[in-house]
């Protein structure tokens, strides 16, 4: 999964806190999350008109399990960080694939 955050005022800290609740925790790892991938956005967007804070790229063992932890009661509770914490997000799942160069 690809996740665009904008964080509501530019603060990142209540997102922060989602993510140490969630991610980092017990539940993540019950269900196979792994952060691939995360990172602050540097620049504004440099083509289109949406800019992000950050992007983080996070995988599961299967969509099964994604779909198994969103809803879980644990997550649900603190899910309510990631919302109030967030202006705006898109996530984008992705399935992986080899090219080759």
């Amino acid at each position: 999964m690809l996740n665009l955050l904008k964080y509501t005022g530019g603060d990142s800290a209540q997102h922060d806190a989602y993510v140490a609740a969630g991610g980092q925790s017990f539940l993540g790892r019950q269900f196979g999350l792994r952060v691939a991938y995360s990172a602050r956005a540097t620049f504004p967007t440099l083509i289109g008109d949406i800019d992000w804070d950050s992007v983080a790229m996070v995988a599961y063992p299967s969509v099964h399990h994604f779909l198994t932890m969103g809803a879980h009661p644990d997550y649900i509770r603190i899910h309510r960080g990631r919302i109030e914490g967030l202006e705006r997000t898109s996530i984008v799942a992705m399935q992986p694939r080899v090219v080759k160069l």
